[in-house]
């Protein structure tokens, strides 16, 4: 999940800079392909460790049928929990492709350094937090997530310069930095041992739903209801998430 979030992290900060260096934004979505190739490699020594793993005997996993498999998707706790997920996730992607936008109409231009110091807070509470996440409730880092996202939700909505930026930027990455960990973490404790790397990739598949769903659903709530609109709409659904599963989490 660290990993995950360095291209967040990095990637708007970065962008800002390079963008007045080159015509226009498409140069700089051509010079992440050079990325490519050194994933490629990275990828061919996945393979050969794969391949020496299955040599020596070590299971890779177990082989389970397809009607088993989402047989246990349909069971409500799996169910619920993924679906956490992916309106979370949509929710952290409608703001991150929103933002430089929202942030121009508010009269901020350098906004990339938000993301830099959220991300920050995160990768730091996933890093060094593993004590925390084991110590308390996961329920309760769940709702606590959700409570203070919704109120990042609701402070950005009252941003008019960059005074409060940064401290909204931190309250964003403490209330998004506890609820991966938490979610991933509940999901490990009610599947079955079987079922464990399954329901993990589903994790990362609603992760991938809320990238695509996140954009566009708020790119139409913007379009009919403005930036506020849209800000409303988030912390009441986040605020409203974290009520539903303070209530059904047991």
């Amino acid at each position: 999940s660290t990993a995950l979030l360095l291209p967040y992290a990095v990637m708007p900060h970065v962008s800002e800079q390079v963008g007045p260096l080159v015509d226009g934004p498409a140069w700089i979505y051509a010079g992440t392909a050079g990325l490519i190739p050194v994933a490629f490699l990275l990828t061919l020594f996945l393979r050969f460790r794969t391949s020496r793993m299955k040599k020596q005997g070590q299971s890779t996993g177990d082989v389970l049928s397809a009607r088993e498999s989402y047989a246990n998707l349909l069971r409500l706790k799996i169910f619920s929990v993924l679906m956490v997920n992916g309106v979370y996730f949509m929710i952290f992607n409608g703001l991150f492709f929103l933002f430089q936008d929202f942030a121009h109409s508010r009269g901020i231009y350098q906004a990339g350094y938000f993301f830099s110091l959220q991300m920050g807070v995160m990768i730091a509470i996933r890093l060094f937090g593993g004590n925390l996440f084991d110590r308390f409730s996961k329920r309760g880092l769940i709702v606590t997530a959700f409570v203070f996202t919704a109120g990042g939700f609701v402070l950005l909505n009252g941003l008019h310069d960059e005074s409060m930026l940064l401290p909204i930027a931190v309250v964003f990455g403490i209330g998004m930095g506890l609820s991966a960990p938490a979610l991933n973490s509940l999901m490990f404790v009610v599947s079955e041992p079987r079922f464990r790397s399954f329901n993990v990739n589903m994790m990362m598949f609603t992760v991938h739903m809320g990238s695509f769903l996140g954009p566009l659903i708020g790119g139409i709530a913007v379009d009919s209801i403005g930036y506020s609109g849209f800000l409303w709409i988030a912390a009441a659904g986040t605020a409203g998430s974290a009520l539903v599963f303070m209530l059904l989490g047991r």
